[in-house]
């Protein structure tokens, strides 16, 4: 691993999110775009994430418990945890574990103090650990809130709201709303949610996801073979919460259907029900399927760009009555390709910019018919939904005016 020296002078900011990743690897990268235009605008940057990737478990080669390595002007604190499978107590551990080593990433002044502490939900282990080192350090607190903890293991994991855990998460998630100095939430309806939980809606801001066109822009559309097939293409976890179920079950019905002759689905990605998901497609022989491994950031737009359709699945839940943190479907937007999306939430981008078909969450049929709807109308037709959603990410989603927000919010605290 090469160890570089930071050059930056200007305000300092820790961003504490233990599943950060650099762009090399698959998964989000909102901290690494927003980073890139802080720095641009004369901060410095200090992530401090875990040296394990939180979906494949690979992990960063280290020889000391934390290890910090310069990665496009921002200092990237790797800390070593101990590995986990599943959702069991040894998951638990290896968030507490992540929590407690902030407190020596401190006191052994591993970096400058900085001028703001800004943590990322989940889990909200490491974030009550930096609103207590920014209540010591006396410098503001920024809370961002990707996800609902514990709201989210609750409607999506089934638990009590009474489980120890549930209960205890409950209590760090009221200090933490009622203790932030600002709270950036990804999803667009929380705010009534989290003022019942004590936070100052005055204090709430919605940053949401979005795209580093400049990521994008090295893909040449142009290089991109297409396939005379129409594929569609899922690309991202493979978890519970994604309802792949419904995805292979439309494509069942797709392949029996007279016009699904032709339609190929491939998923893209890793969570733990990609290995079910084979077997199921080993044991009913469902062969217009193929599951593929995760790829980089980098490496998605190229897969996006052989596409005719994106799907997207979500769980039926209540949760997204709070809204719901969109990510991959903007991915797909600046790519310029039509999404299908099974989801009932407030504020879905496809609806909005009419980029797509939305059909009812874990509804495999409707998901079908709109597949082989969208399979009969004219690639000048799906060329067009393509646009809308391209127009719209670029006016609303675009990092550059998301971190200028970002960089706004910061700028008022210090």
């Amino acid at each position: 691993m090469t160890i570089e020296k930071s050059v930056s002078n200007g305000a300092h900011i820790w961003m504490v999110n233990q599943y950060a990743i650099t762009s090399e690897r698959s998964g989000g990268t909102r901290h690494i775009s927003l980073s890139k235009r802080l720095i641009q605008n004369g901060w410095r940057v200090s992530i401090i994430a875990s040296n394990s990737h939180h979906q494949t478990r690979d992990e960063h080669q280290m020889s000391s418990k934390i290890e910090r390595q310069s990665l496009d002007g921002i200092d990237f604190y790797w800390i070593k945890l101990p590995q986990y499978a599943g959702n069991s107590m040894k998951r638990i551990w290896n968030m507490l574990y992540y929590a407690l080593s902030l407190f020596p990433f401190v006191l052994k002044k591993v970096a400058s103090k900085p001028d703001v502490i800004y943590a990322s939900s989940p889990h909200l282990f490491g974030a009550f650990a930096a609103l207590l080192i920014a209540k010591f350090k006396r410098v503001p607190f920024v809370l961002e809130i990707r996800d609902l903890w514990p709201q989210t293991f609750i409607d999506l994991g089934g638990y009590s709201k009474w489980h120890p855990y549930i209960v205890g998460c409950a209590v760090i998630e009221k200090i933490l709303y009622r203790h932030a100095d600002r709270i950036v939430t990804l999803l667009p309806g929380s705010e009534l949610y989290m003022k019942a939980k004590g936070a100052d809606i005055t204090k709430i801001h919605w940053i949401p996801n979005g795209i580093d066109f400049s990521m994008l822009e090295p893909v040449v559309e142009g290089s991109i073979e297409k396939s005379t097939d129409f594929v569609c293409i899922y690309a991202g976890a493979h978890g519970l919460a994604n309802a792949l179920d419904t995805v292979v079950d439309a494509a069942k019905i797709v392949l029996k259907h007279p016009d699904g002759a032709g339609v190929r689905f491939e998923f893209y990605g890793q969570g733990p029900e990609r290995y079910r998901l084979n077997e199921r497609l080993k044991s009913e022989r469902i062969y217009n399927v193929r599951i593929h491994g995760p790829i980089s950031k980098k490496d998605v737009y190229k897969v996006i760009l052989e596409s005719d359709v994106m799907l997207e699945s979500k769980q039926d839940t209540p949760l997204y009555q709070w809204g719901m943190s969109f990510n991959k479907i903007f991915d797909y937007f600046a790519c310029k390709k039509p999404v299908i999306i099974g989801l009932s939430a407030k504020y879905n981008p496809v609806d909005v910019c009419g980029a797509g078909k939305v059909v009812p969450p874990e509804d495999s049929a409707a998901m079908a018919v709109a597949i082989l709807e969208l399979k009969s109308l004219s690639p000048e037709a799906l060329d067009q939904m393509g646009q809308r959603g391209c127009e719209y990410v670029r006016e609303h989603h675009d990092f550059d005016g998301l971190a200028l927000k970002l960089d706004n919010l910061l700028r008022e605290l210090i």
